[in-house]
């Protein structure tokens, strides 16, 4: 009972984010198994990550004890950031790159936070299941890590519709990477560094919290910002149809005029082109000799 009660307790955060960014895309959504399978993508990322992990670790491009910021910063880095970022564009890389559901700007969001969620569901199993107070360390998760990856996502997404659909410049292409990396490097830095002793705990945990605000701010922004201009374009998109369709419209109703203003449109249509001339020199005949 207790493992399903842990079990619950890891995915519940994970999946109430997921069927928010659902919601979020409501008017125009992904389908459910694209969806989805972007998820499992982002499980298989984490398995991925700990590979990269490992191996920059055997290269010594961070230690596993710091006794600095800088050390902090490092470990956050080349231990977190970079292999797990990295592993999740590359799974919202393979989702995405041949999907003719990807079509909108917000789209890109969508996938990259539910790869990112599928990431974050499955580093928080292992997190409960080995601490030694499962409840405190899924609330703490439930409020801080697994939201921070749903940002870490967002921002990813974001870079990479600007990419695809609006400005593919190198600084866009650079800041689908760097964007994620930079904030998860400094959310993981921040937490981290409040294990120094010698650093005031309180002041790091106010500033740790004024940058998690603004990152959430900054990626609630992003997503209404992507489906405002979503939705100006599918506006946009419609008023010209119904332009096109007023158009045809009015060209049908000036041939119509034009076929009652001839001369045989009184009666039954011919039904060919030699009842037609026929029709039309009979009361052409009957006109003349009418006047005379």
């Amino acid at each position: 009972m207790e493992f399903l009660l842990v079990l619950a307790s890891a995915l519940a955060p994970a999946v109430i984010l997921f069927f928010y960014i659902r919601k979020r895309d409501e008017k125009r959504p992904e389908p459910v198994g694209e969806l989805l399978k972007a998820f499992g993508g982002g499980v298989v990322s984490a398995v991925l990550a700990v590979i990269l992990a490992l191996l920059l670790g055997e290269l010594h491009f961070y230690y596993n004890t710091y006794d600095s910021i800088l050390g902090a910063f490092r470990k956050s880095l080349f231990a977190a950031a970079l292999p797990e970022e990295f592993a999740k564009f590359f799974i919202f890389w393979l989702v995405v790159r041949k999907n003719r559901y990807f079509d909108e700007r917000v789209d890109g969001i969508v996938y990259a936070s539910c790869v990112a969620l599928g990431f974050a569901a499955l580093e928080n199993v292992m997190y409960l299941f080995g601490a030694d107070s499962w409840v405190a360390t899924g609330v703490v998760r439930a409020v801080l890590s697994v939201p921070g990856h749903f940002f870490f996502g967002v921002l990813m997404g974001y870079y990479y519709s600007l990419v695809k659909f609006k400005n593919p410049s190198v600084f866009n292409m650079c800041m689908v990477l760097v964007a994620p990396i930079l904030a998860h490097t400094l959310f993981n830095t921040f937490l981290m560094s409040m294990q120094l002793s010698y650093l005031p705990c309180f002041l790091l945990f106010i500033l740790f919290i004024a940058f998690f605000i603004s990152l959430r701010k900054r990626a609630l922004n992003s997503i209404k910002e992507q489906l405002q201009e979503d939705d100006n374009e599918f506006e946009v998109l419609n008023s010209s149809d119904e332009a096109m369709a007023g158009q045809d419209a009015y060209s049908s109703d000036a041939s119509g005029e034009m076929l009652i203003d001839s001369p045989i449109s009184d009666g039954e249509q011919p039904e060919n082109s030699d009842e037609l001339a026929e029709d039309f020199i009979m009361k052409k005949y009957f006109d003349d000799n009418s006047k005379g």
